[in-house]
């Protein structure tokens, strides 16, 4: 997340909750918490989860967390 000033070691305080339109995001996937980039399509009901460097590839998941 270094494009949004977000680096490696940084602390981040969150509101848990869910997700409330396009924004970054604490995710869990599996047992880790992951900060991305989100995007919602709410015709097709679809996250698109992005990250910030180039060289990870953007993610599809179900809006009930099931990936795509």
């Amino acid at each position: 997340m270094t494009g949004v000033h977000i680096f490696d070691g940084d602390m981040i305080v969150f509101v848990p909750g869910e997700i409330r339109g396009d924004g970054i995001y604490v995710l869990r996937v599996g047992d880790e918490l992951i900060v991305k980039r989100v995007e919602f399509d709410p015709i097709s009901r679809k996250l698109r989860i992005m990250s910030e460097n180039p060289r990870y590839p953007d993610r599809i998941e179900s809006a009930d967390g099931q990936m795509v």
